[in-house]
């Protein structure tokens, strides 16, 4: 009998580990450390939207591209006015070789690391500070949006009592 499992177990093995693709769900779920969340969303920014589908087809915007059409979006963004940011949302089921290859071409392209207008995750991005109601704002946020505000009525003030 332990012979047999002996024999059975790294037959067992073999079967568990065929080549199965990697999945976006499964193993390659974790974005690059200098990619934005939705929960951070930007500020005044647009937003492209990069999604890969669970059959890898890559869409922008919406609409489906190939490689060649998603090389040129991305090479363009940066020369816009202003930039907009650039979100990945990527299905379970999305093969991790295809993630990988959006995720290098993204961070290339658009300079991710300098940048600060590249993120990655399922939900809806926030993209402008007037998105947020005020009374759904976390306290954090709700203390900078009034900071900023007391800042612009001072900033105000100064510029009436410059012209009196």
């Amino acid at each position: 009998m332990v012979h047999r499992l002996c024999l059975i177990m790294p037959l067992l093995a073999l079967l568990l580990s065929c080549d199965r693709p990697r999945t976006y769900a499964g193993q390659c779920s974790t974005p690059f450390p200098h990619w934005r969340t939705p929960a951070q969303g930007w500020h005044n920014l647009y937003l492209n939207k990069v999604v890969i589908d669970g059959r890898n087809r890559v869409l922008w915007n919406g609409e489906p591209v190939n490689t060649e059409q998603l090389r040129s979006y991305l090479s363009t963004v940066p020369t816009m006015n202003p930039v907009p940011a650039t979100a990945l949302t990527v299905d379970p089921e999305a093969d991790c070789s295809v993630v990988d290859a959006i995720r290098r071409e993204m961070d290339q392209r658009l300079q991710c690391r300098t940048s600060n207008r590249c993120g990655e995750g399922r939900g809806e991005w926030l993209t402008g500070p007037y998105l947020v109601p005020l009374d759904e704002m976390t306290p954090e946020g709700r203390r900078v949006f009034e900071e900023l505000e007391a800042e612009a009525d001072r900033a105000a003030g100064k510029a009436e009592g410059n012209k009196q």
